[in-house]
Formats: structure tokens, C-alpha cells, sequence
């Protein structure tokens, strides 16, 4: 059976471990928050795109709400199937999802 010194010695070293960690956490999201790399690049040029994408398909939706947040107006149609679109825009297939 363990001490009551020993059970507060591991109690106290599991809660510094999750203090210092979640300190590191916080200090670590403002530097990133500062200046995101994935808003490099973005200008207020804005552009067109069509997308053909499965309704089901989530992926699909993020890329498109990231070509937004980057000035670019997206008319989403969704397909049953993009098979035959990406055939028709010569897509190769090590491009295709």
C-alpha cells in the first residue's frame, strides 16, 4: 500500500505535468494565431471557380470554404457522381481523389 506522502507526490507531479503542458498549449496557439501561413498569399483580387462534388463528400466542402476565405467566388454544383467530369476535364488519375 502506498504512503500518503507517496500518492501526494504523484498527484502533485500529474498536476504540474498538465499545468506546464497546457501552458506550452496557450503560449504555442497565440504565435500561431499571429500570423496564420495559411492566410498567406490572400490578395483582394477576387476569381471564379466551378466545383463538381459528391453532396456527401466533406473534403470537398472544406476546399471550398478555404477558396472563399481566399477571394474566390465558388459556384458548388453537386453531382451524383464527378466520374464523368473529371474524364471530360482530362483530370489524370494520380490528380483525381
Amino acid at each position: 500500500m502506498m504512503s500518503a506522502q507517496t500518492l501526494y507526490n504523484k498527484y502533485t507531479v500529474t498536476i504540474m505535468r498538465f499545468l506546464l503542458g497546457s501552458l506550452f498549449a496557450l503560449l504555442s496557439l497565440n504565435v500561431y494565431s499571429a500570423d496564420p501561413f495559411w492566410a498567406e498569399g490572400i490578395t483582394e483580387d477576387r476569381h471564379e471557380i466551378i466545383v463538381y462534388r459528391s453532396e456527401t463528400c466533406g473534403c470537398c466542402k472544406g476546399w471550398i470554404d478555404h477558396l472563399e476565405q481566399h477571394n474566390i467566388d465558388v459556384k458548388d454544383i453537386k453531382v451524383a457522381t464527378v466520374d464523368p467530369y473529371k474524364q471530360n476535364m482530362n483530370v489524370p488519375p494520380q490528380a483525381a481523389s
